[in-house]
């Protein structure tokens, strides 16, 4: 097949849509089940080092592609946090970061990708397989880990978010990098056309985050309040 370049909101972007929400949400209608027979240890092992696994897959590819850069876009350490939690699980404090992060971000990038190859490219299936993995787990966390989110998660995945804008900016600015996409927006469209030039656009971002992390506060409670008496 040939690759005819990435287009959004095409048919195999439609395909991947579909997928995250169908598992997402028999996920979510399954919480108690889940509750029940929780993932033994040496699935959740497994499972941390196939995320970590597609995670380096996806940065070979990219360099071999000619993207000489190191993992430290915001979907890159959360991919790697993910990981973590699924071999470390009483890493309650890193799981409510992934689980905010991924369904702030994550999900922003899986709508609009910042993407130039399509079907069957393996920098299409590297993109979509380490996003969508993660969006997936940060619900498995909701649903059945000791993941509760709280305002105090709130406020901690805020203070973080600022060190890694501050920390990453830094980087970009001696680099002359677009790290976080805080130096230029995507090349592809994306939901920060529509928050003005730089730097306003990175304003607007730090503000949506706090209103983003609030939303998914109230969506996990949601979730973890019915299945509250089976919770240890």
């Amino acid at each position: 097949m040939v690759n005819a370049g990435f287009r959004t909101w095409g048919t195999d972007h439609w395909v991947v849509l579909a997928c995250v929400v169908i598992a997402g949400a028999w996920m979510i209608r399954h919480c108690k089940a889940l509750l029940q027979k929780p993932l033994s240890s040496g699935a959740r092992a497994g499972l941390g080092i196939f995320i970590l696994g597609m995670g380096i897959a996806d940065w070979v590819v990219r360099w071999r592609n000619g993207y000489y850069l190191l993992p430290l876009q915001l979907c890159d350490v959360t991919l790697i946090l993910a990981a973590v939690v699924w071999l470390f699980p009483k890493k309650r404090r890193v799981g409510e970061l992934v689980v905010l992060w991924t369904l702030s971000g994550s999900v922003q990038a899986v709508l609009t990708p910042d993407l130039s190859e399509g079907f069957p490219s393996p920098t299409w299936f590297f993109f979509f397989g380490t996003h969508v993995c993660v969006i997936w787990s940060s619900l498995y966390f909701l649903c059945v880990e000791d993941v509760e989110l709280s305002w105090a998660s709130v406020r901690r995945a805020s203070v973080w978010t600022v060190l890694y804008a501050a920390g990453i900016m830094l980087i970009n600015g001696y680099f002359r990098l677009n790290y976080g996409y805080f130096t230029a927006k995507p090349d592809h469209p994306s939901l920060l056309d529509y928050f003005g030039p730089w730097p306003y656009y990175v304003v607007v971002e730090g503000v949506l985050a706090v209103v983003f992390f609030s939303a998914i506060l109230a969506f996990g409670k949601a979730i973890q309040k019915k299945d509250l008496p089976q919770r240890c």
